[in-house]
Protein backbone atom coordinates (compact mmCIF):
# COMPACT_ATOMS: atom_id res chain seq x y z
CA UNK A 1 0.00 0.00 0.00
CA UNK A 2 1.39 3.23 -0.87
CA UNK A 3 -0.14 6.98 0.18
CA UNK A 4 0.78 9.86 -1.39
CA UNK A 5 0.62 13.76 0.33
CA UNK A 6 1.10 16.84 -1.21
CA UNK A 7 0.74 20.15 0.28
CA UNK A 8 2.56 23.72 0.52
CA UNK A 9 3.93 22.77 3.99
CA UNK A 10 5.90 19.59 4.02
CA UNK A 11 5.71 19.08 -0.26
CA UNK A 12 6.01 15.52 -1.29
CA UNK A 13 5.38 13.13 0.80
CA UNK A 14 5.14 9.30 -0.09
CA UNK A 15 4.19 7.07 2.93
CA UNK A 16 4.33 10.05 5.24
CA UNK A 17 8.17 10.29 4.33
CA UNK A 18 9.14 13.74 3.28
CA UNK A 19 10.62 12.40 -0.83
CA UNK A 20 12.45 15.33 -3.10
CA UNK A 21 12.02 14.30 -6.77
CA UNK A 22 15.40 14.54 -8.62
CA UNK A 23 14.14 13.42 -12.17
CA UNK A 24 14.98 13.58 -15.80
CA UNK A 25 12.53 13.84 -18.70
CA UNK A 26 12.50 11.57 -21.38
CA UNK A 27 10.94 10.48 -25.05
CA UNK A 28 10.05 7.96 -25.91
CA UNK A 29 12.75 6.43 -28.70
CA UNK A 30 15.83 5.01 -27.50
CA UNK A 31 18.21 6.83 -29.31
CA UNK A 32 19.97 4.47 -32.26
CA UNK A 33 17.48 1.60 -31.82
CA UNK A 34 14.26 3.88 -32.58
CA UNK A 35 11.22 3.79 -31.07
CA UNK A 36 10.99 -0.19 -30.12
CA UNK A 37 10.28 -0.34 -26.66
CA UNK A 38 12.56 -3.20 -26.09
CA UNK A 39 12.73 -4.64 -21.92
CA UNK A 40 16.14 -5.00 -22.19
CA UNK A 41 16.58 -1.20 -23.96
CA UNK A 42 13.77 0.09 -21.04
CA UNK A 43 15.88 -1.76 -18.21
CA UNK A 44 19.26 -0.08 -19.31
CA UNK A 45 17.92 3.08 -19.68
CA UNK A 46 16.12 3.53 -16.13
CA UNK A 47 19.41 1.98 -14.78
CA UNK A 48 21.37 4.61 -15.79
CA UNK A 49 19.18 7.43 -14.59
CA UNK A 50 19.07 5.72 -11.24
CA UNK A 51 22.42 4.97 -11.15
CA UNK A 52 23.12 8.55 -12.54
CA UNK A 53 20.94 9.59 -8.64
CA UNK A 54 17.51 10.18 -10.29
CA UNK A 55 14.56 8.93 -8.64
CA UNK A 56 12.24 10.16 -11.36
CA UNK A 57 11.39 10.40 -14.58
CA UNK A 58 9.16 12.21 -16.87
CA UNK A 59 7.04 10.71 -19.60
CA UNK A 60 7.69 13.76 -22.15
CA UNK A 61 4.80 14.20 -24.43
CA UNK A 62 4.15 10.86 -24.23
CA UNK A 63 2.04 8.05 -22.55
CA UNK A 64 5.03 5.73 -20.80
CA UNK A 65 5.61 2.22 -22.42
CA UNK A 66 4.03 -0.91 -20.68
CA UNK A 67 8.47 -1.76 -20.92
CA UNK A 68 9.82 1.04 -19.05
CA UNK A 69 6.77 1.28 -16.89
CA UNK A 70 7.77 -2.64 -15.66
CA UNK A 71 11.55 -1.22 -15.42
CA UNK A 72 10.54 1.73 -13.00
CA UNK A 73 8.59 -0.26 -10.93
CA UNK A 74 11.56 -3.19 -10.61
CA UNK A 75 14.27 -0.42 -9.98
CA UNK A 76 12.43 1.81 -7.53
CA UNK A 77 11.69 5.05 -10.30
CA UNK A 78 8.68 7.55 -9.56
CA UNK A 79 7.10 8.37 -12.75
CA UNK A 80 5.24 11.90 -13.91
CA UNK A 81 2.93 10.41 -16.67
CA UNK A 82 2.27 12.80 -19.34
CA UNK A 83 -0.28 11.99 -22.30
CA UNK A 84 0.49 14.47 -24.57
CA UNK A 85 2.00 18.23 -24.78
CA UNK A 86 0.17 20.18 -27.13
CA UNK A 87 -3.87 20.12 -26.98
CA UNK A 88 -5.32 22.75 -29.23
CA UNK A 89 -2.46 24.26 -31.11
CA UNK A 90 -0.85 22.19 -33.54
CA UNK A 91 3.02 22.14 -33.84
CA UNK A 92 2.77 21.03 -37.42
CA UNK A 93 -0.09 20.10 -40.33
CA UNK A 94 -0.62 16.55 -39.32
CA UNK A 95 -0.21 17.05 -34.94
CA UNK A 96 -2.62 14.96 -32.74
CA UNK A 97 -4.29 18.18 -31.68
CA UNK A 98 -6.35 18.48 -34.37
CA UNK A 99 -8.06 15.54 -32.83
CA UNK A 100 -7.48 15.99 -29.07
CA UNK A 101 -10.75 17.63 -28.32
CA UNK A 102 -12.61 14.48 -30.16
CA UNK A 103 -10.59 11.95 -28.45
CA UNK A 104 -9.14 13.51 -24.92
CA UNK A 105 -11.24 11.51 -22.76
CA UNK A 106 -10.67 8.03 -24.57
CA UNK A 107 -6.89 8.69 -24.56
CA UNK A 108 -6.69 9.49 -20.73
CA UNK A 109 -8.87 6.63 -19.91
CA UNK A 110 -6.95 4.39 -22.15
CA UNK A 111 -3.72 5.56 -20.11
CA UNK A 112 -4.89 5.67 -16.99
CA UNK A 113 -6.18 1.54 -17.30
CA UNK A 114 -2.95 1.04 -18.95
CA UNK A 115 -1.48 2.30 -15.79
CA UNK A 116 -3.31 2.76 -13.06
CA UNK A 117 -1.63 -0.19 -10.88
CA UNK A 118 2.25 0.05 -11.41
CA UNK A 119 3.50 1.39 -8.11
CA UNK A 120 6.09 3.56 -9.74
CA UNK A 121 3.24 6.18 -11.03
CA UNK A 122 2.83 8.99 -8.65
CA UNK A 123 1.38 11.92 -10.84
Amino acid sequence: MRKLQLDAKHGLRINSKVTNLRGACIHHDNGIIGAATLADAEDFRCQKLKDAGFNAIRSSHHPMSKEMLAACDKIGMLVMDELIDMWNNPKHENDFSFEFSESWSDQITKMVAKDFNHPSVIL
